[in-house]
C-alpha cells in the first residue's frame, strides 16, 4: 500500500473514523448511572505495560491530576477501562492517553460520553468493533497533535471542524513517534530538547517548528539513515492496521447463493455462520484461525484471501483457489435510537415495533412459501424482547421463547432502508440468511 491509496490506508490507521463518523450526542448535560466498560488497545507494535488513562474534556491530559479511571496494558497491549455511571456527563469528550517509561505518550481522541455509550449499546460495553478509536497507535497521536492546535489537551468542536486529513503528514509525524517507540537509544536524540519530554510533545514541538533540531520534517523523514523506521511505517499501513479494521468487527456476504458472516476476533479466531441456499448441508457455524500475511493476504484457516481494496465498509477480496473475486461488508454498529419507538418492515411480509421500552411487537402481514421467511415466526402477532449487543440486535421473537436472532446491519441505504445479515437459534434449529429492511409508513 503505497501513496496512491495513503489516504485510505491512514484513515484504517486512525480507527476508520473518517468511514463511520461519530452518531449520537447529547442535547443538555446527563450522565448514566451505569458503568460503561471499554476494551481496546496500545499499538506500535504492541506496547506492554503502559498506563492507559481516560480524561473528560481534556482535564489532566497536560496537567497531570487523577483520570477518570486507569488500567495497565498486558503482553498484548490490551486494555479494558471501566467508566463508573454517573461519573461522566454525556456531552463531555473522551480522551485516551497511554504512557510507559521511556518517554512514550500516546493519545486518542473516541468522542463524547454519548458517542461511546450509542456505540456500547445494551451491554454497557464497546470493543475496537465498534469503536475503532480505542485502539491507541502512533497514527491516532498525530491526528490528536494535529487537532489540538492550542494544545490544552482536548480537541473542541471548532478544532474538529477546522480540521483538514493530511496523510503525508500524519505518517510522518507517525514515524517519529515510532523511532521513539520501537528503536530507542537509537533515535533519544529526538527527546533531547528541554522542551520536550514525550512522543506527544515531541510532536506538538515539530507540528510548531516544522523542523526537528536543525532538520526539516520532509527532510528527516527522505533521509537513507530512516528508512528502516519509514519502512516499518509503510508496513503498519499494509498490513497491521488492516488487521486493525478487521479486528473486533463483523462483515457479511450476501448474495442469491448465500449468506456468512464472519466475526474477527482479537485472540486470533475468526467466527463464520453461513447458509449456501442451493446445497443440501445444513446451515454452519465454524470457528478458523486468522491472521494478516504479506501483500495484504488474509489467511482464515488454510484458505488464504488477497484483500484488494476498501472503499468504506466494502472491501474487494480475490480468492485465488477459486479464481473468484468477492465483496464482505463491515457491519454498521445498531444504535437505541435508530430502533426505538420506530417500525420497520422485514422483506414485506412481516412488521416489527420496537418499543422504547425493550419490547418488541412482531406482525405477520403476508405469506408465503419462503423459508427463510416463514421459519422464524410462526405466529401472527406476539411481543418479544429487543437489545444491542456488542453493535448487533438481539431479537427474542416471543416473551416466552427460546428462540431469538442476532441481526447485523451492513448498509444503510439512501432510501432508509436496511441491508442486514441475520444468524437464528432455537433449542432445535440453527439458521442464517439476509433480510431487506424498510421503514414502516
Amino acid at each position: 500500500m503505497r501513496k496512491h491509496i495513503l489516504s485510505q490506508a491512514i484513515v484504517l490507521a486512525l480507527g476508520g473514523a473518517l468511514l463511520t463518523g461519530c452518531g449520537g450526542g447529547s442535547s443538555a448535560p446527563s450522565a448514566s448511572t451505569t458503568d460503561t466498560t471499554i476494551s481496546g488497545a496500545v499499538v506500535d507494535a504492541a506496547v506492554q505495560g503502559a498506563i492507559v488513562c481516560l480524561y473528560a474534556d481534556g482535564q489532566a491530559v497536560m496537567n497531570g491530576t487523577a483520570p477518570v479511571c486507569s488500567a495497565a496494558t498486558d503482553t498484548n497491549g490490551n486494555y479494558t477501562l471501566t467508566i463508573p455511571g454517573g461519573l461522566v456527563d454525556d456531552a463531555k469528550r473522551l480522551t485516551l492517553v497511554a504512557t510507559k517509561a521511556g518517554g512514550i505518550k500516546l493519545v486518542s481522541s473516541i468522542g463524547t460520553m454519548a458517542e461511546v455509550k450509542a456505540k456500547a449499546g445494551s451491554d454497557n460495553t464497546v470493543t475496537t468493533g465498534e469503536l475503532p478509536q480505542a485502539q491507541v497507535t502512533h497514527f491516532t497521536t498525530a491526528e490528536f497533535a494535529t487537532k489540538d492546535t492550542d494544545n490544552d489537551g482536548d480537541v473542541s468542536d471548532d478544532e474538529e471542524d477546522a480540521y483538514t486529513l493530511n496523510p503525508e503528514q500524519i505518517q510522518q509525524l507517525a514515524a517519529l513517534i515510532k523511532a521513539v517507540v520501537d528503536y530507542g537509544t537509537q533515535y533519544g536524540y529526538l527527546l533531547s530538547d528541554e522542551s520536550v519530554e514525550d512522543t506527544l510533545e515531541l510532536i506538538e514541538k515539530v507540528l510548531k517548528d516544522g523542523m526537528i533540531g536543525s532538520i526539516d520534517l520532509d527532510d528527516w523523514y527522505t533521509d537513507s539513515n530512516n528508512s528502516d523506521v519509514v519502512s516499518d511505517v509503510e508496513d503498519d499501513l499494509d498490513a497491521g492496521y488492516i488487521q486493525s479494521y478487521l479486528t473486533g468487527a463483523t462483515f457479511v456476504k450476501a448474495d442469491s447463493i448465500g449468506t456468512v458472516i464472519f466475526r474477527f476476533n482479537a485472540d486470533g479466531t475468526v467466527n463464520e455462520w453461513g447458509n449456501d441456499y442451493n446445497d443440501n448441508e445444513a446451515p454452519r457455524s465454524l470457528t478458523h484461525a486468522w491472521s494478516i500475511k504479506d501483500d495484504n493476504t488474509l489467511a482464515i484457516g488454510d484458505e488464504d484471501i488477497q484483500i484488494m481494496g476498501i472503499d468504506g465498509n466494502a472491501v474487494t477480496t480475490y480468492i485465488p483457489s477459486e479464481n473468484a473475486t468477492e465483496t464482505i461488508y463491515r457491519t454498521v454498529p445498531f444504535t437505541n435510537d435508530m430502533l426505538a419507538g420506530k417500525s420497520f418492515t422485514v422483506n414485506r411480509t412481516k412488521r416489527i415495533d420496537f418499543n422504547a421500552n425493550g419490547t418488541a411487537v412482531v406482525t405477520v402481514t403476508s405469506t408465503n412459501n419462503n423459508f427463510q421467511d416463514q421459519a422464524f415466526w410462526s405466529i401472527e402477532q406476539d411481543q418479544g424482547f429487543w437489545s444491542i449487543e456488542n453493535g448487533s440486535l438481539k431479537l427474542v421473537e416471543q416473551a416466552n421463547a427460546a428462540e431469538y436472532a442476532y441481526i447485523h446491519l451492513y448498509e444503510v441505504q439512501q432510501d432508509g432502508k436496511l441491508l442486514v445479515a441475520w444468524r437464528k437459534y432455537s433449542p432445535t434449529w440453527y439458521n442464517v440468511g439476509a433480510w431487506t429492511v424498510t421503514p414502516a409508513q
